[in-house]
């Protein structure tokens, strides 16, 4: 708790409160407005600081939410849910990937200098061919890189089922053409269609999720 406990003040209850209710509903606009009263009225109220915080996190502004936890911390030292706001954010700031060189201080989101998709669209293309949703999304090297794990893939399947017509052709084996496909489908290595059908769904889903969070970002400018 702060050294010296603030004054109670209830326009400032109430604009947090208010401010908290529509985090929860998604209207941040609504929250920018209540956020500039309350920061007129307690600039460095801890609440004031979390309740920015939270906006800023929403908005995967992490570094900014990271910044503004710690403020709320160092003015409420011991809570433990700012503790564990900061530790979300530092943690979302360190994330391999995240670089804070590359977004600008007054930037609105990490996905500010994108432009908002379709999630629906992502999301099936990268069911298509994994990756696909990523390049959509202007993730080029998550892209390139499960498009070239995909290639991988594909390129033993595909010499499994040659191999397999190749010694059938050898033999000179009479089969039935259910045979044929038979033989070759149980030529594929199963872990490598596990990591097909894992890489596939990670590709759906991310692209899903992050073309939600452009758009999101989009609405919130």
């Amino acid at each position: 708790m702060p050294d010296t406990p603030l004054p109670p003040n209830p326009e400032l209850d109430r604009l947090l409160m208010e401010m908290h209710v529509r985090l929860r509903q998604g209207q941040y606009d609504e929250v920018k407005e209540r956020l500039a009263k309350a920061k007129a009225i307690a600039p460095d109220h801890p609440a004031v600081l979390e309740a920015e915080g939270d906006l800023a996190f929403a908005g995967q502004r992490y570094k900014q939410a990271e910044t503004l936890f710690k403020a709320a911390l160092q003015a409420d030292p011991g809570n433990t849910r700012l503790e564990e706001k900061f530790a979300t954010a530092l943690l979302k700031v360190m994330t391999p990937g995240f670089s804070v060189n590359q977004i600008p201080d007054d930037a609105d989101s990490f996905w500010s200098n994108r432009v908002a998709r379709n999630p629906i669209v992502s999301g099936l293309i990268s069911a298509v061919l994994p990756g696909l949703g990523q390049f959509h999304n202007g993730d080029w090297l998550k892209g390139g890189i499960l498009v070239m794990f995909d290639l991988i893939i594909y390129s033993q399947v595909i010499y499994a089922v040659y191999k397999t017509l190749r010694d059938i052709h050898q033999q000179n084996l009479t089969l039935s053409y259910s045979d044929i496909v038979g033989r070759a489908v149980h030529s594929v290595n199963i872990p490598l269609l596990l990591l097909l059908a894992a890489a596939l769904i990670y590709s759906i889903v991310d692209a899903v999720l992050i073309a939600r969070a452009m758009k999101a970002s989009s609405i919130m400018k």
